[in-house]
């Protein structure tokens, strides 16, 4: 009785298991399929595509934190080992909000804003920086670069993730060349539903071409850091 009771848990505890594991996988995917289309609304370079890439890596981290907390595991890499660079990182976007706000002492304030307020005859807060909204905008979106590489840390500490983010880097950037390719063939002087400003030179979904070269490049490095570690393996080395 009590051993068909413990197998009875033991299986019960393999299910469990194998459930928040599915979980955990499908957090990988997600940040897989994040990494590759994060690109496509003009290369991540608009509002829009800043508070959808905002929002779902937000999203990845809430789903992350949670699966761990209920499956009573530690991330991958403890929060000791990052703290001084965590540390380091909030204290840069404490002061990236701190220009945003307008509680801040007026003679740090940009000169710009009691020229505008005398141009204007009304008075106005001011802040640090001349534009807020572009600051919080910029926060927004050093926050989500931040939280992209804390997934990407968590999750890459497995051997067989980190493979599969470069992989999915390398097939991305594979597409959006292929992409980029199609579009000069047919000499087309749009990006989606956006004129292209250089549509002599290949840009695929991205605005500036310099930034397109710029994930190009990232692309290129992580097919040739998995082409060199396969071909690594096979090389056998004179004695």
């Amino acid at each position: 009785m009590v051993a068909a009771t413990t197998r009875g848990a033991n299986a019960d505890a393999r299910a469990v298991r194998s459930r928040f594991a599915l979980l955990e996988g499908l957090v990988g995917w997600a940040f897989l399929l994040v990494l590759a289309v994060s690109p496509v609304i003009f290369g991540a370079n608009v509002p829009l595509a800043w508070a959808v890439n905002a929002v779902l890596v937000g999203l990845l981290i809430v789903w992350l934190v949670v699966q761990r907390a209920l499956t009573h595991r530690s991330f991958a890499v403890a929060r000791r080992r990052i703290d001084m660079p965590f540390v380091c990182l909030l204290l840069v976007a404490g002061w990236i909000a701190l220009q945003a706000v307008p509680w801040t002492p007026a003679a740090l304030h940009h000169p710009g804003w009691p020229q505008a307020a005398a141009i204007l005859g009304t008075s106005l807060d001011g802040a640090v920086s001349a534009n807020p909204d572009e600051t919080w905008l910029g926060l927004l979106r050093f926050l989500t670069a931040l939280g992209c590489g804390w997934l990407a840390l968590q999750i890459g500490r497995d051997r067989l993730w980190a493979r599969r983010i470069l992989a999915s880097v390398a097939i991305a950037g594979a597409i959006h060349a292929l992409y980029a390719i199609s579009e000069q063939a047919m000499a087309s002087r749009s990006i989606l539903w956006y004129a292209r400003p250089y549509w002599q030179i290949a840009s695929g979904t991205f605005i500036n071409a310099n930034h397109f070269a710029a994930y190009m490049a990232l692309g290129i490095l992580a097919a040739m850091g998995l082409l060199l570690r396969d071909v690594g393996r096979n090389v056998i080395l004179p004695p």
